[in-house]
């Protein structure tokens, strides 16, 4: 079961900030995100706080950086009416007609 819990990270460690309901010793998987408006020592989001920010990418952009790891093969193994015919895809409805 997935929960969101949020955590400060200091001395190598994550501490929840609220109360977590887990057994000592449990295993777990971290996903980490940071905040918008984390700070450490003068820096915001792991930039030193006198570096310039890192300019925005259009959507094509980051599509090409997430496609590029994903097999030519299982692309092109992907149906050719996916937008046409998405309710059928997520939910096993029966296919609109063209």
């Amino acid at each position: 079961m997935a929960k969101k819990i949020e955590a400060i990270y200091e001395g190598g460690a994550f501490y929840p900030i609220d109360p977590v309901d887990l057994a000592e010793h449990q295993r777990v998987i971290l996903i980490v995100n940071e905040s918008a408006g984390s700070k450490h020592n003068g820096k915001q989001n792991g930039q030193s706080a006198d570096a310039a920010p890192e300019p925005e990418k259009h959507v094509w952009e980051i599509a090409d950086e997430l496609l590029a790891d994903i097999p030519e093969e299982t692309l092109n193994a992907l149906p050719s009416d996916g937008a046409a015919q998405l309710d059928h895809y997520l939910y096993g409805t029966p296919k609109r007609s063209t």
